[in-house]
């Protein structure tokens, strides 16, 4: 992730090296039956903490500290093959692996942090959870922990598994399919969507009548609906379509399905066959005008980026209504990374290669920029890191609902995910205005692209990539030949950066960057007559002499053997185009624009016609594209 690096903060180097030794106490303490505390006693605390928490959460400078135990597997063995065992026999830091064990709570759940309760085995929710594992908690009191969300459920009173002294009768267990169908309703208006589709999964079981079983069917599928689950939406919208009475209600249903999953062309052809049996249907005809639009988006391109920067602007979170976009590009395998992004026909600078939706998008917005930033500390991987991630594991987790490796989504996401701004364009203005360092700027806001996680870092990139609320969209930023690689820099060098401190930024990744700018940064890693040059140039500039700036900025020029068609020279480049500016406050546009020429030129770009004094009927061309940077969008 190109997020915020905290593990060279002393402070938060301290919580890690005090983590990992608290994780290293506990291991001594592998396969001892523990100390339990009497169920008063875990109570009182637990209400005591809660309280606490409370008091603590109204403060809005506190952020949430989040510690990751040592990674380990979660299960993937069915119930039918555990053997059940009590809580008398689990051992401390031991994964009980081939077991499960049954539990109820005793006291509400605390959601401030993951999910906490008090539980006891054989008052409350009833769950299972599989081959678990006894640890110290942070607190220092013991606990069962599970990471993996598949390594628990939860247990409704029907469940043969609920022993006969923890089954609570009602009236659901004599209920018919219709009640059950009202009970689940209740639910759902409450937006308890998951006790919905439970109380309609019920009565499907009970022998409903053929409207009763359409009505059940819809009405879980508008709860799955609300939790995300499409796959199982549409799965029961298709089983009732043809069947159910309600003809129009099971179209739109299943056209508002496929639009979430982005299938807008099937949706536009449900859309159709909804309007043609009943023509008067006035949402049907807006959504298909919606669809529509979607469909030019997702298979032409065509997007009205102003409106979208609107809509990101007053949208909270800012997750727009849009499709995604694959262009002229393919995934395939490189010779040396892995999986790539390449050009499947030739591409102009400024063409749009992709414009992609966020599989999953954590926002944070600057009204309350810490409501939702934590701190992620890893002892495993030495990592602490700062933002949404806890959010964006969530979303992750709640997506991938099969058996779900926790420990897994965290290093995807560590690997793949791209912070972000609200606004690529309104930040780039923000920054041009303020004169902020574009290194020095972190985002808390991140999410999963999965298209563009498969562009590859080059430190010369040839892409880039600008955001709009979730969407990200990917240009050329030079032109490409069929068959090119597209790689855009997931960390730019520093001015004040050696190569050493480079490529430390880089190795969160895992890999060390072999471009030609890495290369000669490597060669003249030991010298420091370029530097100390570059430092009289940022001083004469500072001093505001025009003819020292000169003079300056052509030692360093001179410092710079490699061509800059190779190599882009990008701290030369900086200071021509601050040079540049410095002479239009002093009104002279013409030095101004020999000074911005420059600086292209050490960027790789190969300008014709820009020349002072301009030859007539001489166009100003673009012949070659060099490296695409702030300064240079700033200077056209």
């Amino acid at each position: 992730m190109d997020g915020q690096d905290m593990s060279q903060v002393h402070l938060y180097s301290q919580l890690m090296e005090t983590q990992s030794q608290i994780l290293i106490e506990a291991q001594k303490r592998k396969g001892k039956r523990p100390q339990l505390a009497s169920r008063d006693e875990l109570a009182m605390q637990y209400k005591f903490s809660r309280m606490m928490g409370e008091r603590q959460s109204n403060l809005d400078h506190e952020m949430e500290t989040i510690f990751m135990p040592s990674a380990y597997a979660p299960s993937v063995i069915s119930f039918a093959n555990l053997t059940k065992i009590m809580i008398n026999d689990l051992r401390l830091e031991i994964h009980h692996r081939g077991s499960f064990v049954l539990l109820r709570s005793i006291v509400p759940a605390d959601c401030t942090s993951g999910a906490f309760c008090i539980v006891e085995d054989e008052e409350g929710g009833v769950f299972i959870v599989k081959e678990p594992y006894l640890t110290q908690l942070e607190d220092g009191n013991n606990g069962i922990r599970v990471d993996h969300a598949t390594d628990i459920s939860y247990l409704s009173m029907g469940n043969p598994l609920i022993p006969a002294s923890w089954r609570q009768t009602s009236r659901d267990d004599r209920a018919n399919a219709e009640e059950i169908k009202l009970k689940g309703n209740e639910y759902f208006l409450k937006g308890k969507y998951y006790a919905a589709i439970d109380s309609y999964s019920k009565g499907i079981d009970r022998d409903p009548t053929e409207d009763e079983f359409c009505a059940l069917k819809l009405n879980r599928s508008l709860a799955f609906f609300k939790t995300n689950q499409l796959t199982f939406a549409l799965s029961d919208i298709d089983s009732v379509v043809g069947v159910s009475k309600q003809v129009g209600k099971t179209l739109l249903r299943k056209s508002q399905i496929l639009y979430e999953m982005q299938q807008f062309r099937s949706c536009c052809d449900v859309l159709k066959r909804l309007i043609s049996e009943f023509p008067n249907n006035k949402t049907a005809m807006v959504e298909l005008t919606r669809a529509i639009r979607r469909v030019a988006e997702q298979e032409n391109g065509r997007y009205r980026f102003e409106k979208m920067h609107t809509e990101a602007g007053n949208i909270r979170p800012p997750y727009l209504d849009h499709a995604t976009y694959i262009g002229p590009v393919s995934v395939k395998a490189t010779a040396s990374w892995g999986r790539g992004v390449f050009t499947t026909e030739n591409i102009k600078a400024g063409d749009l290669l992709l414009v992609e939706k966020a599989f999953a998008f954590a926002f944070v917005g600057d009204d309350k920029p810490k409501g939702k930033i934590s701190i992620l500390v890893n002892p495993d991987t030495k990592e602490v890191t700062m933002g949404a991630q806890r959010e964006l594991m969530g979303m992750m987790i709640r997506k991938l609902y099969q058996i779900v490796d926790t420990f897994l989504i965290e290093r995807i996401l560590h690997y793949n995910a791209f912070t972000c701004p609200l606004s690529t364009r309104e930040q780039f203005l923000s920054r041009m205005h303020m004169a902020i360092n574009q290194s020095d700027e972190y985002f808390h806001s991140c999410g999963i692209w999965q298209m563009a996680s498969y562009i590859n870092h080059s430190c010369i990139s040839n892409a880039h990539r600008s955001h709009i609320g979730d969407m990200m969209i990917v240009r050329a930023s030079r032109d490409l030949p069929s068959g090119t690689e597209v790689v855009s820099e997931y960390h730019r060098p520093d001015a004040d950066d050696d190569y050493g401190a480079h490529t430390k930024r880089l190795k969160q990744w895992g890999f060390e960057c072999d471009c030609r700018m890495c290369e000669a940064r490597m060669e003249t890693n030991e010298s420091t007559q370029r530097r100390a040059l570059r430092e009289n140039a940022v001083a004469a500039l500072q001093a505001g002499k025009i003819a020292e700036i000169d003079a300056a900025l052509k030692e360093f020029e001179k410092a710079h053997t490699e061509s800059s068609l190779d190599v882009p020279r990008i701290e030369l480049s900086t200071l021509q185009f601050l040079l540049a500016k410095k002479h239009l406050r002093q009104n002279s546009p013409g030095k101004a624009v020999e000074s911005v020429l420059k600086a292209l030129s050490s960027l790789g770009f190969v300008v014709k016609g820009g020349e002072i004094p301009r030859l007539s009927h001489t166009a100003l061309t673009v012949e070659t594209w060099g490296l695409m940077t702030d300064h240079a969008v700033d200077c056209c």
